[in-house]
This record gives structure tokens, sequence and C-alpha cells, in this order.
């Protein structure tokens, strides 16, 4: 069973190489996981040193986290969290607003939307960086993988903000090709999606000189652009049913580039992380016939992340598979923070 040999932890340098190879597969519009390596070395290097500082409040700390298959030793996915967006850079968006007018001469109201450029600094947390090699898909690892990140956030509060947000990949095709960006982005900074896409994930100093200053009224858009506005890839739509089942919702901000929905949500409220419970390994032994199948992650510094069936022998006891055991690297008497995936539905 392929969940017997994945686990989930945090990225190491001895990675690098593996994470490079998973990006090609990537397609365009995955903006947080880059295709350039050295970019991707900063990244790496950037969360060694986050889950190593010692930190009492969020600053920019980056959290990245890797699906690793140990039969194949091979790295099949990421994800990562930022502590808090618009500390070094500023953080992008546009906040959509919508308005009805009326008429005296007209019967039909006219409904109005802009676009108000934001730029946020010291903003709230941010998860991203999510991809899953095709192969691990439709098997739970994906959602092992994307709910892994709040049972550290759970145990680690103190190294995020209040409330956490999620960028959705929003509408393109298959090479690229961004109808929200041809209509609006395209005409102020006269570059291909792509490109920007590309750039910015290096050097955001291009979207500050660029960036309209003033609100946008989308009636000057193609109407595909309006069509997107909001609106989520169909290859992503999963992970934003995953997301809204967590209790994410709309956050009425879109992506500048592609215009894709930003979603928000306190993080208090977070499903994983209201519902999961601290618990104490009282025994180990075979679950083969055992469907109770819990997210069971062990602590920092040494956060690891798996799949597996648990039982509960009272509120705060678990019986685990020896193979979490050996997954896990622990033994009785460890403390874990366990969550059932399942309990809720897409």
């Amino acid at each position: 069973m392929i969940l017997n040999s994945i686990v989930i932890r945090p990225v190491q340098a001895k990675d690098l190489s593996d994470i490079f190879n998973l990006s090609m597969e990537a397609k365009p519009g995955l903006t947080s996981l880059s295709k350039d390596k050295h970019q991707l070395e900063l990244m790496v290097n950037s969360s060694i040193q986050s889950f190593s500082s010692t930190v009492n409040s969020p600053k920019s700390e980056f959290y990245f986290f890797v699906c690793e298959d140990l039969i194949s030793n091979k790295i099949v996915g990421t994800c990562g969290i930022f502590s808090q967006v618009g500390v070094e850079t500023p953080f992008y968006s546009y906040r959509v607003e919508s308005e009805e007018k009326t008429s005296s001469i007209l019967t039909e109201p006219v409904v109005v939307t802009r676009l108000h450029p934001e730029i946020i600094h010291h903003g709230p947390s941010e998860i991203g960086t999510l991809f899953l090699s095709e192969p691990y898909r439709r098997s739970g690892i994906g959602r092992l993988l994307s709910l892994s990140r709040f049972l550290f956030i759970k145990t680690q509060a103190h190294r995020f903000k209040d409330t956490i947000i999620a960028e959705m990949r929003g509408v393109s095709s298959e090479s690229g090709v961004s109808p929200f960006w041809e209509s609006l982005g395209y005409k102020f900074f006269q570059v291909e999606f792509n490109t920007a896409d590309r750039l910015s994930s290096k050097d955001k100093t291009f979207i500050a000189e660029l960036l309209p200053k003033y609100p946008i009224y989308t009636n000057f858009l193609s109407h595909d652009a309006q069509h997107v506005i909001g609106q989520t890839h169909p290859s992503t739509v999963g992970a934003l049913k995953l997301l809204e089942a967590q209790g994410f919702s709309y956050s009425n901000y879109i992506d500048i580039f592609d215009g894709g929905p930003k979603l928000s949500c306190p993080v208090s409220t977070i499903h994983s992380i209201k519902s999961s419970t601290l618990v104490k390994i009282n025994a180990i032994s075979d679950l083969n016939s055992i469907s109770n199948y819990y997210i069971v992650a062990t602590d920092h510094p040494k956060f690891k992340a798996v799949l597996q069936p648990i039982i509960f022998n009272s509120d705060t006891m678990i019986t685990i598979d020896p193979i979490c055991a050996e997954l896990l690297q622990i033994s009785e008497g460890d403390e874990l923070c366990v969550y059932n995936p399942f309990e809720v539905s897409l």
C-alpha cells in the first residue's frame, strides 16, 4: 500500500535536485514553486533556517515541507507556510468591489465592479507551494500533504498570525495563457503571463513600479477576463474544496496576474486545527484490519506526518501500527497530534 511509504517532513538540503525535477512537472501558474534551481535553493535554505530558529512571533519565516516516498527515496510533493506576508516585500492583490447603480430613466439596475489595487505590509500567514506528482494523486496523499501543515501550525501557533490565507491558481490554458492577464496585466506590464509569473518569484520590484495606482472598472475588460475573476483553475478545484471544507472562504481579493481567488480563514476556526487532538501512544500493535485512518504528526523540531490507522483507547491514549511507528521513528509514551481528515466531506 502506497501510504505505508509516505511521510511529510521539513525539507533538507539533499532534497534540492528532487524538488527541481518535481517543479518541471508543474504547469504554468504555480508561481510559488519556481522552476529556477537557484531560487529553489534559496527557498530550501530559508526553510532550514526558519525551522532551526527560535521564534517568539512571526516575521518572514518560510516553512517548506516535502512529501517523501521512502521506497523510491524520491520527493514526490511539496507544500509550505509563509509565517507573514508583506514583510520583506509587499504583498499585492486586487480587492473586488461591486456596486449596484440605478437610473431614473433606465428601468434595470446596473452592476459596476471595480478592482482596487492593494499593497499589504505585515499581513497574515499564507499557505502555498502545494504540488504533488501525478502518479501519487487520488490516493489520500494530497489530503495528507495539504492538511499536515495545519497540525504543524497547531503545535507551533506562536510562529504564525491569527489568520491564514491561500491563493488559488486562476484560469489559464495548457500553454499558460491567462485571459485575465491578457486583458489587464499585459496592458500595464507588456510581458507575457509566463514571464511575469517567473519574474515575480525572484523580484517583485517591477510590480511596484508598474501596477496601476487607481481602481479599474471590469466593464473595460474582455468578457473572458470578466468571467474568470475569482475563478479557480480546473486542476485546482480539488484543493479549493479541501480548504473550503476546512473553513476557508473567498475573501473578495484576487491575484493580480491570473485573477484567481484568495481564500482566508481565522486560525482558530480551521477544522483540522480546532478538531485535532494531542495524544500519547500507549500501545503499538498490528492494525491491518482497521480502516480508521488519521493524519498522525510528531511535534517540532522533528516534525513528521503520515496517514495511518489508529485506535483511541481513551480521549488521550492511542494504539498505532508498527508501520506508523517506523515511519515516524516513535515509540510508546511519545506524544502525537492526530486528526481525522475524513470528518468533513468535500
